[in-house]
This record gives C-alpha cells, sequence and structure tokens, in this order.
C-alpha cells in the first residue's frame, strides 16, 4: 500500500513490518523493531532540515529532511519498512513533500 506523498526512491511503509531496512552506499543493514528503544523528531519550522532519531538496542540511525512529520508518524507506529537517502538537488523537485536527504547509522553506545 503506497501512502500519500510517499516517494519510493527514498522510503517504503508496510503496516506491522518486523524490520527497518537502513539502504546505506553499496550494502544494506536490516534492524528488528523488536529492539526499538526509542525516537525523536526535532521539527523545523521551515520544515527543512529536520532530524528523526531512532534509538535501536544495537544502533542509532538519523534521518535527515524536509517536511517529515508524515514518516515520524509511520515510525511511531513502526510501520517504515526501508529507507535511503536521495541526493539533495532531487529532493529540491519535490518540494512540499517528504523526502530522505541523509541517513546516518551508527552502534549504540552502550
Amino acid at each position: 500500500m503506497i501512502a500519500p506523498h510517499q516517494h519510493q526512491d527514498c522510503y517504503l511503509l508496510e503496516t506491522g513490518t518486523p524490520t527497518l531496512t537502513v539502504r546505506l552506499q553499496g550494502r544494506e543493514e536490516m534492524i528488528p523493531w523488536a529492539g526499538f528503544a526509542g525516537g525523536t523528531f526535532q521539527l523545523q519550522e521551515s520544515k527543512k532540515n529536520e532530524k528523526i532519531e531512532l534509538r535501536f538496542q544495537e544502533w542509532q540511525l538519523t534521518l535527515t529532511g524536509n517536511d517529515l512529520q508524515k514518516l515520524w508518524e509511520k515510525c511511531q507506529m513502526q510501520d517504515l519498512r526501508w529507507v535511503q537517502a536521495i541526493p539533495a538537488a532531487v529532493a529540491s523537485q519535490w518540494a512540499g513533500d517528504c523526502v530522505v536527504t541523509r541517513v546516518e547509522m551508527r552502534l549504540e553506545e552502550s
């Protein structure tokens, strides 16, 4: 099921998905939603350079992009199937839509 304002170039939503796949340069990492520990959304008035930080048992994932409110709501429901960044030049063509322009993934510090 494709949600409104969903760009298959940067993310896919699927209800009740057990894992989140993070597509990075040359590889993919699969994280089980069962290890989800919390998240933070840094909203910007301009809706540019917003950040979603998701914490898992072993990983911390930071998504940066434009107009991320809808994606944040889907993360709260654990309905994000996969995510990847798209170049900022491409994202600028989708003004007013939810797009991810940067993905950072690192091991969670214990």
